[in-house]
């Protein structure tokens, strides 16, 4: 049903998939699916379909001779755009369909490159959209079907790394490696992103990704084995900077500022009579820590017409838990800060966050403020200050993901294997001795 003023029209979308090969249209139908007007398609299919788009509505445009011009009626417009989802969702479902002998093959080859049953949402969606495509590569793919199995194993794994990682990368597999036809290129990622099968892989597996980073660095971080040697603050900043997301989702995408880090540089310079902010940052060397200036980590996130918002994280040394001395720091150092010139009050936000192993008993009950999230112990006119340990902000971060996951029935690996996804993620950034 589409609505428009005070009347409600109704339309009927049927999709026939026809046994011979046809030219793919849509037809423009009255009520009884007598056909007015034939117009293209409007989506690539390798199945032989039609669309047939049926209702009075169109009928009363054929008498007003306005069917020629249906393209400038909105009701029209909208009904023709619905039409081609249906269509992209069955052309999805048959060519799914179609892949199970194909893939039945596989499997008695030994070459099906998923072993285990799927046992939540992700997985299941990994599979259908692996079908799809294995499928049209054996059809499309020039002597797919004569390689040995060898040869296509490799293949398959191919897809479904880039499944896994990021389904995005599929297309430039097809195009790079695999050299799938052009058409029918398109038409495979048309089909997997209309569907939103891409979406829900890529969006489920950044949670799953997300919840074994949060244990692995909490494994770094309390373990007393693992952090003598990996708490130094540049290995620290140098990972956190690139999923700043922890502190909330929020802070997921954001710039490395220029502005923004001459008046950190500034602030350093003309307030703590430090001028080598720009040489530590920048070295490589870990060996003097105290040579590491606490100001580690600054974003900026955009606020959209409302400005922007910097993000500046201090991060303590592993051996000192922060207490009234490292309070007063971060409130004088916010104060100082955000009244830089070079940002204008009225369009920014300023977030300073003084992140730390642990709090000490005499600032403790300051963290806990009515009418305020925890931690948040200071609100100046276009700035908060907020003092965090490592726990809390693990601990916030994975309860904003855990519901999600159960709902998804998603199976973490354990301590180790969290570790080792996070060596090979960041192994620039750790000592070899992890």
């Amino acid at each position: 049903m589409v609505h428009s003023e005070d009347l409600t029209h109704r339309f009927k979308i049927k999709v026939i998939e026809w046994n011979f090969d046809i030219k793919k249209k849509t037809y423009l139908c009255n009520k009884q699916g007598i056909p007015f007007r034939e117009i293209n398609l409007g989506i690539r299919s390798s199945i032989p379909i039609s669309i047939f788009i049926q209702s009075i509505y169109i009928e009363s445009l054929h008498r007003d001779n306005k069917i020629d011009v249906q393209e400038f009626d909105e009701i029209m417009a909208d009904v023709i755009n619905e039409s081609k989802k249906f269509a992209r969702e069955y052309t999805r479902k048959r060519m799914h369909f179609y892949s199970s002998e194909f893939i039945t093959e596989l499997k008695q080859q030994g070459i099906y490159p998923y072993k285990e049953k799927a046992d939540n949402i992700i997985e299941e969606s990994k599979r259908q959209v692996f079908d799809i495509v294995a499928l049209q590569v054996n059809e499309f793919l020039p002597d797919f079907d004569n390689q040995d199995l060898k040869s296509k194993k490799f293949t398959l794994t191919l897809i479904k790394e880039a499944l896994e990682n990021d389904s995005h990368n599929l297309q430039k597999i097809l195009i790079e490696v695999i050299e799938l036809p052009k058409e029918k290129r398109e038409e495979l990622v048309e089909i997997l992103e209309e569907s939103s099968l891409s979406t829900v892989i890529d969006t489920m597996t950044e949670i799953k990704n997300r919840l074994m980073f949060l244990n692995a660095l909490e494994e770094l971080i309390y373990n007393r084995e693992l952090n003598k040697n990996v708490l130094e603050r540049k290995h620290l900043h140098k990972i956190i900077a690139k999923e700043t997301w922890v502190f909330g989702d929020e802070y997921t995408y954001g710039v490395d500022d220029l502005t923004l880090k001459n008046v950190l540089k500034s602030y350093l310079k003309d307030h703590l009579n430090r001028d080598d902010f720009e040489e530590v940052i920048n070295s490589e060397d870990n060996s003097n820590l105290e040579t590491i200036p606490d100001v580690c980590l600054w974003q900026q996130f955009s606020l959209g017409s409302s400005g922007k918002e910097n993000l500046i994280i201090e991060l303590k040394r592993p051996s000192l838990n922060a207490g009234f001395t490292e309070k007063s720091q971060i409130e004088g150092y916010a104060t100082a800060v955000s009244r830089d010139n070079r940002f204008p009050k009225e369009k920014t936000k300023w977030k300073f966050i003084l992140l730390t192993k642990d709090v000490k008993n005499e600032i403790e009950p300051l963290l806990s403020q009515k009418n305020r999230k925890y931690g948040h112990i200071h609100e100046g006119e276009n700035f908060d200050v907020y003092i965090l340990s490592w726990g809390n902000v693990i601990s916030e971060a994975r309860q904003r993901l855990e519901f999600i996951k159960e709902k998804l029935n998603l199976n973490l690996m354990d301590n180790e294997k969290n570790l080792e996804f996070l060596r090979k993620k960041y192994s620039e950034y750790l000592p070899e001795s992890l």
